[in-house]
């Protein structure tokens, strides 16, 4: 995360120019960091605003991910937090109003709750320009960001928390009877990703998929149900702010139904409200496995419930979506921004 060291007010200006801004992102070690870094840019009223730039090489198609814009307004969030006491997101829960695009963006923080050391609860909106103009710049404070430019994409409601001072009854290990049978990596093997695959090794266990005979009939139905492994390529280890990217990244379960649900058809199955409910800190999260399931789809319209652990079973956050599914035209027949993403799922 990129900073100023001295607070902005919305009359002042910062003596940051994008020069020093760009060359301080390149000196970032990791790659999903440098996608997701942004700058404080000052203070208005009750509002703090950081300002960033959208990598659409983190996309699926021409769409940037949803987990990937999440980590967005997390990262500010949690840069915003670093020296509070609370400095543990404990849940988030996104709506997704408009496509993500490439170009500059603005996170506008306002705290809805406040306390000294109990939960605080914010919102945070990520907001670009109306209009996508290759020419666009990343507003470097807040005399350069006219609001009535710039319209919303997302808003996400952020409760943090100090998760080092929390104790009580945990049952996080399949205690209760009912909770999900963490995957193991031991039944997984590599799997190809269409998009961000220069960035993440994924695994998968196709063990939910139907099973055919040489004739092509099901000897054996498949199941809404799909267990991944995650890691980053550069070595990066997991922690909160990347948890819900790796939340939003999955072969999608409804493939495991096989055909005879979907056809043959290429499917966009974007995220309408994503929900991640924070359980334990990250600490030496070298691998993530995952799973994930769709109870029920109604009119194109499923949720989807997952639960993420690192590399010893230990529960890290589990997640809920709601999400569509619409023809692949609608990904890419009107995106303004990037005609090529490099490499998901």
């Amino acid at each position: 995360m990129v900073t100023t060291t001295e607070p902005i007010t919305a009359a002042a200006t910062t003596t940051t120019s994008s020069t020093v801004l760009s060359t301080e992102k390149q000196q970032i070690k990791y790659d999903f960091d440098r996608a997701t870094c942004s700058s404080y840019i000052g203070e208005s009223d009750t509002v703090t605003y950081y300002a960033g730039s959208v990598d659409i090489n983190w996309a699926i198609g021409q769409v940037p991910a949803g987990g990937y814009v999440v980590a967005l307004s997390l990262s500010a969030v949690l840069d915003h937090f670093s020296t509070r006491y609370q400095q543990h997101p404990a849940s988030l829960n996104t709506f997704f109003f408009k496509k993500t695009e490439a170009g500059p963006f603005i996170v506008e923080i306002t705290e809805l709750k406040s306390s000294k050391k109990g939960f605080v609860v914010v919102k945070a909106v990520l907001r670009q320009p109306k209009k996508y103009n290759e020419k666009n710049k990343v507003p470097q404070d807040l005399s350069k960001y006219d609001r009535n430019q710039y319209v919303t994409k997302t808003l996400s409601i952020i409760t943090m928390s100090d998760m080092n001072g929390e104790t009580g009854i945990t049952l996080s290990k399949g205690e209760t009877g009912v909770a999900p049978v963490p995957p193991q990596m031991a039944t997984m093997e590599p799997a190809k990703m269409d998009y961000m695959g220069d960035y993440v090794d994924l695994y998968q266990d196709k063990s939910t998929y139907p099973v055919y005979d040489t004739q092509g009939n099901v000897i054996k139905p498949g199941r809404a149900e799909i267990h991944h492994g995650y890691d980053f390529k550069d070595g990066r280890e997991t922690d909160f702010k990347s948890l819900p990217y790796w939340a939003d990244l999955f072969t999608n379960p409804l493939y495991s139904m096989g055909p005879q649900v979907l056809g043959k058809s290429k499917y966009w199955m974007p995220t309408l409200q994503l929900e991640v409910q924070f359980k334990t800190v990250p600490k030496d999260v070298k691998n993530v496995i995952a799973t994930f399931k769709i109870p029920h789809i109604v009119n194109n319209r499923f949720d989807l419930d997952g639960a993420l652990y690192d590399q010893h079973q230990n529960l890290l956050a589990i997640t809920r979506h709601q999400c569509l599914v619409v023809p692949w035209e609608r990904n890419v027949g009107s995106s303004s921004s990037s005609s090529s993403a490099s490499s998901k799922l």
